[in-house]
Formats: C-alpha cells, sequence, structure tokens
C-alpha cells in the first residue's frame, strides 16, 4: 500500500514536471513565439527521426513551407529561410561559433570541419590552405585526369557500340574517391578498377547516418543508446576506422620525396606565420581523413547528378556537348584554363546541379555567441541559440528562383542585353546560393570541387555520346510520383538520402558510345 502510494506520487510528480515542461517551451520560452512543429518545440528528438529517415533537408523546406521564414526546429533552434539571415548568420565571424552539436562529429581530435573555437579555427585553416591553394590544386590536376581517364575507359566499350547500363552514383563516387586519396595522402586504391576497396563506399554513407542522428540529437549518447539503436552504423563506422587506421598505417610508412604534392606532406610540412608551430600528427590525421570523407562523397554528389539532369533533359546536353566540343579539338587540350572557362553553359549547368540538388542540404547550424546576441535579418536572438539556413529549403525559396523545381541551366547566363529585371534577378539568385557555404567557415575545397567537376564533364563529353535508360530503369534516381510523399514525389528531381556530410544516392543509370573520330592522331583518340 506504502509502495503503491509511493508510486502514484511519483507519477504525478512526473506528469506535472512534464506538463510544466511543455507549457513553458510552447508558451514562455524566448524562442516560443517562432513557429514550428510541435514536437520540435519539445525535443530535438524530432530532428534526429528526420535524420534517421535521411530526410531532414526535405522536412526543413516543407516546414519553411508551412511555418514561414523563421522557423523553430527544436528547443533551443530556429532556421531562417531569407538571404538577409543567412549573410547575418554564416558572415557573422565574430558574432557566432558553430554549434555544439558538432561535437558529435568529432574522433579523438576535431578536424577543420568541427573545431568550434574562432581562434583556433582560423589559425588550422590557415595551415590547411597552404596544402589546398590554388598552387597546390595546380599540381594535382595531371592526377585529376588521370582517374577521369581512367573512369572514360570503364564506361564505355571500345569498338564504338553502346554499353551496359551504367549506375553514375557508384562510378562518381569510386572516382572521387580515387581522386582524393591520391591527393590527400598520395596512394592508389584504383576503386575504378578494382573492386577491393568499394566497400569503404558504403561504409562511409551509412556510419554518417549515425553522425547526422548525434548532431541533431546529442544526448542520445547517454548510456551509449546509439550503439543499441544503430547497430548497422556504428558497424559501418568502424568498418571505414579500420580502413582508415590501415590507410594512415601505409601512408606513415612511405618516405615521401621531397617534391610530393600530396595534401599531408604539405600539411607536415607547413607552420603557422606567427606562432612557427605546425599540426601534430593527431591533427593531420583529423583534417585530412574530413578532406577525403567531405571531399569525395560532396563532388560525387554533385557529379551524379548532374548526370541525372543531363539525362533527363536532352536539349541541356546537346548544348552542353556541343560547347565542349567546339572548345577543344583533342582531348588532350582538356585542361583548366581560357578554354574550359569558355564553357559557359557547363558551368551554368553545374550552378544548376548545386541549386537544385545540394550535395549538404540541411543546416550548417551555429551558436549566438556574441555577449549582446545577435540581430538576423531583424530579428534578435540570446547568446547560446542555435541557429541555421537549411541550403535544400534556401535554394528552393520561390522569393529568390523563378520555378525553383525546374532545371534552368539559362538561369545563370547573361548577356550585355538583359534588362535590369533580369540582371536583379540573377543577383538575387547568386546572393541565394548557399552550397559552399560563406564567410569564414566556407568550404576551403571549393576551387578544387568545381574544376573537379568542369574537367570529368568536359572530357565525359566530348570524348563519349551517353543517353539514358529506358522504361523502368530511365526512373533510377528521380522522386516517385506515386509516393505521396511531398519532395519525394517528382521524378525530375534527383534525390539525395542524406547522412550529414554525406549521401547515400542511386542512379542515373546511362548508357555510353564512345565518338567515332576517324584518323585524328593518337591525342585526339577517346
Amino acid at each position: 500500500m506504502y509502495l503503491s502510494s509511493l508510486l502514484t506520487l511519483a507519477s504525478g510528480l512526473l506528469a506535472i514536471a512534464l506538463l510544466s515542461y511543455i507549457i513553458y517551451q510552447v508558451k514562455f520560452h524566448p524562442l516560443a513565439k517562432y513557429p514550428g512543429p510541435f514536437l520540435a518545440k519539445l525535443t530535438n528528438a524530432y530532428a534526429a527521426y528526420h535524420a534517421w529517415k535521411q530526410d531532414i533537408h526535405i522536412d526543413m523546406w516543407r516546414c519553411h513551407r508551412k511555418y514561414g521564414a523563421f522557423m523553430r526546429y527544436g528547443p533551443n533552434t530556429v532556421l531562417v529561410n531569407t538571404v538577409a539571415g543567412m549573410k547575418d548568420i554564416y558572415g557573422s565571424g565574430e558574432k557566432v561559433i558553430k554549434s555544439k552539436s558538432y561535437n558529435a562529429m568529432v574522433h579523438r581530435t576535431p578536424s577543420v570541419l568541427t573545431i568550434r573555437d574562432r581562434k583556433e579555427h582560423s589559425a588550422r585553416r590557415r595551415l590547411i590552405g597552404q596544402g589546398m591553394g590554388d598552387a597546390a590544386m595546380r599540381a594535382h590536376e595531371p592526377t585529376v585526369m588521370r582517374h577521369v581517364d581512367a573512369l572514360c575507359e570503364q564506361l564505355a566499350p571500345l569498338d564504338g557500340s553502346w554499353s551496359e547500363l551504367q549506375d553514375m552514383a557508384e562510378w562518381s563516387s569510386y572516382l572521387l574517391f580515387d581522386i582524393m586519396t591520391e591527393v590527400v595522402f598520395g596512394l592508389k586504391y584504383d576503386l575504378i578498377g578494382s573492386k577491393a576497396h568499394r566497400h569503404v563506399i558504403d561504409a562511409i554513407a551509412i556510419a554518417n547516418i549515425r553522425t547526422t542522428i548525434l548532431l541533431y540529437f546529442p544526448k542520445l549518447m547517454w548510456n551509449r543508446l546509439d550503439k543499441k539503436l544503430l547497430p548497422a552504423s556504428i558497424a559501418a563506422r568502424n568498418a571505414f576506422l579500420m580502413f582508415m587506421g590501415k590507410l594512415l598505417h601505409d601512408r606513415y610508412r612511405v618516405k615521401p620525396a621531397d617534391n610530393a604534392r600530396d595534401v599531408l606532406s604539405a600539411l607536415l610540412k607547413v607552420r603557422d606565420v606567427d606562432t612557427g608551430k605546425g599540426l601534430n600528427t593527431e591533427q593531420i590525421n583529423a583534417d585530412s581523413t574530413t578532406l577525403v570523407i567531405a571531399g569525395s562523397d560532396t563532388t560525387a554528389t554533385a557529379l551524379c547528378a548532374l548526370f541525372f539532369y543531363l539525362g533527363r533533359h536532352p536539349y541541356a546536353y546537346q548544348r552542353a556537348r556541343d560547347e565542349v566540343r567546339n572548345a577543344f579539338t583533342t582531348r588532350d587540350m582538356i585542361r583548366p584554363g581560357a578554354a574550359l572557362n569558355s564553357c559557359t553553359y557547363l558551368r551554368a549547368c553545374i550552378d544548376e546541379t548545386l541549386r537544385l540538388t545540394p550535395p549538404i542540404g540541411g543546416s550548417l547550424l551555429r551558436e549566438v555567441a556574441a555577449s549582446g546576441g545577435i540581430s538576423i535579418d531583424g530579428h534578435m536572438f540570446a547568446p547560446g541559440t542555435d541557429v541555421g539556413t537549411s541550403i535544400y529549403a534556401i535554394h528552393h525559396n520561390p522569393n529568390y528562383f523563378v520555378r525553383p523545381h525546374a532545371f534552368m541551366p539559362e538561369r545563370w547566363i547573361g548577356d550585355d542585353n538583359d534588362d535590369k529585371g533580369e540582371a536583379e534577378t540573377r543577383r538575387v539568385q547568386h546572393k541565394a546560393m548557399h552550397v559552399f557555404s560563406s564567410g569564414p567557415r566556407g568550404c576551403v575545397g571549393k576551387s578544387m570541387a568545381l574544376v573537379e567537376l568542369m574537367l570529368t564533364m568536359a572530357t565525359v563529353l566530348w570524348t563519349m555520346d551517353m543517353r539514358p535508360a529506358t522504361g523502368a530503369a530511365g526512373d533510377v534516381g528521380g522522386g516517385n510520383p506515386d509516393s505521396g510523399v511531398l519532395g519525394r514525389h517528382d521524378p525530375d528531381e534527383y534525390q539525395l538520402f542524406h547522412g550529414g556530410i554525406t549521401s547515400i544516392k542511386k542512379g542515373p543509370l546511362l548508357q555510353f558510345s564512345r565518338r567515332r573520330l576517324g584518323m585524328v592522331g593518337v591525342a585526339g583518340q577517346p
């Protein structure tokens, strides 16, 4: 009887506490005035659920459609879907820092991606910049082209016939992983030519499902609940860490030449211009691993999405193909420079792909750090509040993009005959593009990613013809109009299943055939 009374009392007190918490969060919390999903006001488990479903970028977009430009997406989180707000958040180097949630991505030592302290990040980024500057990237051009050529050799038969269906999500991942492991570590894994290490691609993607969930709901690590709830993701993480451990072990066993060009060699040598200090081994390992993961998967995502949109839009494909073939008379001429820069329509196709299917579509959260708070597009937020902009949501905001779900490369191309309205429209579009983030935390690998995309697609378009699959195979990669799920229903939009800084994707399925060039000499052979 006594025990029963105690349980009844405890249950009553718990119910009162829970009700009090709900009332406070909904009515009296400083962020209570901002609309958003009811559960999101109470717990970050709401965001974690959509991270688990791998549709968090789409859910953020749906929520903005329902709740407006300022939307509460967690008990202490507000997402902002305006250009002015985005600029206030990501351009405020002195007023915000990376959210505490980034600690979930740290393994042993923070990398340049996860460092929260502004000064420490600035110093580390400066050192990374020495290893990934424009001069260093120019030195990697032969490496990039060698792997692109290897891909082309795999895609189309030598006899000029059409290939079997090729899954470009897989080939894009193999290509970029091969490029980045050689650029960063100076090691060759040849995922393009061999199946031996291809499992690492799936391991990275599956492991990052857990990472994304913890990014939004770090309390899931209490009593290691993440291990119990996400065993497959934990197993994939362990497999990847084992692979990286062997990779680093193999790399450190090799004494690099004095003129070694890989990024890790550069990181071993660089010194801060102010302090004279370099990076220790754990910092180098953290940064080099991050560069491989982020640099390979995000660019691979952009590349297979580009294949998808060119396959779905014959006019865009033909115009980009003809532009490239008119710009270069031989395959060997395809190099960074004026001729490649003249391929403005191809670049517009890349920009439109990055807008329509940003490789990282969620929100890069920032914590308000200024003692007096920060004004974001006219709204004041107190210190400790997490704020951010969903890249996918702002890229699909009709206030900034006409027909935001349509693939329209022409929206990025202007000329001297444009009227003021057209010029203003393009100016607004450029301001709303956020695929590489901006400000002091902007993507350090932006230049390299764009060069890789331009070189790869220009080489493919020059070297061979391509065509999409027919029937059900031609639908792979697009949305399902029969699903009824808003954001997953458009067959002409490439679908990503997000896992933090990586994505799971499928397709498109394409066929390739080598161009018949006749007797044009060895340099012109495809």
